[in-house]
C-alpha cells in the first residue's frame, strides 16, 4: 500500500463556504474508485483561527504557490499515473490546482476520535506543515534533525491526538511546488487560539515560555520559517486506512 498527498488551491472565484462541501462531495465520489484510505483536510469555518497567526510564524505567510486551503490524502495499492488519473480528475473539478506527492508515512501517534458517522469531522484540529530542506542542510542531516531529535522533543511536550511524518519520495504532478516533507499533527481544539494548552507540562507562564522556546529552537534546526507553508484544517476520514 502506498500513500499520496495532494495540496489543493481553492479557486479565487469560489467562496470557502461553497468550496468545502464541493470538496467533500468529490471525496465521496472518490470512494467509488476503491481507495484503501481517504482523508480530506480543509480550512473551514470550524478552524477560523483569525488572529492566531500571532502564535505561529507560518500562519501569517502568504505562500507563493497557494494559498493552500485543503489536502487530500489517498492510500492506494498502486500509485501509477493511470490509477491516479480518475482521482486527480475529480480534484480538478473543484480545485484551482492540485499538486500531488508520493510519500513515505511514519505514524507516531494516533489517538483521534473519529466522526460520529462515516466521513464526519474528526476530533480537534489538524496542523499540516509543508516542509522544505534549508539550503544549509543535506537531506540526511535534515531528516535526522526532524525524525530523530525533533520527534522526541515534540512527543515529550505536546498532547498530540495524532502525529504523522510524511517524507516526500517524488512529486507526481507537473509543476508541483518544492516540498520535502509533510508534518501532520492533530491537537485538541483548546489549542487553536491559544497555544498554552499545547504545553500541558508548563505549570506557570514562565515554564510555558521556556518550553515554547525549546520547541521553537528545535524546529528551527530543520525549518526555515520564512519558507514554511502551514495548513490549519478540519479533518475528515472518508475511509479509515487499516495500517
Amino acid at each position: 500500500m502506498e500513500k499520496l498527498i495532494y495540496l489543493l488551491v481553492r479557486p479565487m472565484e469560489t467562496d470557502r463556504r461553497v468550496f468545502t462541501p464541493r470538496l467533500l462531495e468529490a471525496g465521496r465520489a472518490m470512494l467509488g474508485l476503491g481507495p484503501q484510505g481517504l482523508r480530506v483536510n480543509v480550512q473551514d469555518a470550524a478552524v477560523d483561527w483569525g488572529e492566531a497567526s500571532d502564535h505561529h510564524p507560518a500562519l501569517g505567510r502568504v505562500s507563493p504557490h497557494g494559498p493552500f486551503e485543503a489536502v487530500v490524502q489517498l492510500w492506494l495499492d498502486d500509485v501509477s499515473a493511470p490509477v491516479r488519473a480518475p482521482y486527480e480528475a475529480l480534484m480538478a473539478e473543484v480545485a484551482g490546482a492540485a499538486h500531488g506527492y508520493h510519500v513515505a508515512e511514519r505514524l507516531l501517534v494516533t489517538d483521534l476520535l473519529q466522526g460520529a458517522s462515516p466521513g464526519g469531522r474528526n476530533d480537534g484540529y489538524s496542523q499540516m506543515a509543508m516542509l522544505q530542506i534549508p539550503p544549509r542542510l543535506t537531506r540526511e542531516a535534515w531528516l535526522s534533525a526532524w525524525q530523530d531529535r525533533h520527534t522526541w522533543v515534540a512527543l515529550s511536550i505536546h498532547p498530540h491526538l495524532e502525529y504523522i511524518q510524511n517524507v516526500v519520495l517524488r512529486a507526481v504532478t507537473e509543476g508541483a511546488p518544492p516540498v520535502a516533507g509533510f508534518g501532520e499533527e492533530a491537537f485538541p481544539m483548546a489549542g487553536l487560539h491559544d497555544e498554552r494548552p499545547l504545553f500541558p507540562r508548563a505549570g506557570s507562564e514562565a515554564e510555558y515560555k521556556v518550553l515554547y522556546q525549546v520547541m521553537y529552537e528545535d524546529a528551527a534546526r530543520f525549518i526555515d520559517f520564512d519558507r514554511l507553508d502551514m495548513l490549519v484544517s478540519s479533518q475528515f476520514d472518508l475511509r479509515v486506512v487499516e495500517r
